[in-house]
């Protein structure tokens, strides 16, 4: 399968559906902190997962702020 994203960069692998997981829980926590504590993981091992599918995307998919996190 193959994805082309906004920065142009192709994709010809899966990701990982924990990380896949862990997004969504940050998407709907805005937080990492809530998110590690309802996913029983701690907020870096999240944090070093969002960074990575960050990577693997090519772009950023979390705002980080004051107020929490937002996609």
């Amino acid at each position: 399968m193959h994805h082309v994203f906004p920065t142009g960069k192709m994709m010809t692998h899966l990701y990982d559906p924990q990380s896949l997981r862990l997004f969504l829980a940050v998407c709907d926590e805005g937080s990492i902190v809530r998110c590690a504590e309802r996913e029983a993981t701690v907020p870096s091992a999240v944090s070093k997962r969002m960074t990575a599918l960050e990577e693997q995307v090519g772009m950023q998919l979390l705002r980080r702020g004051p107020r929490g996190m937002e996609p």
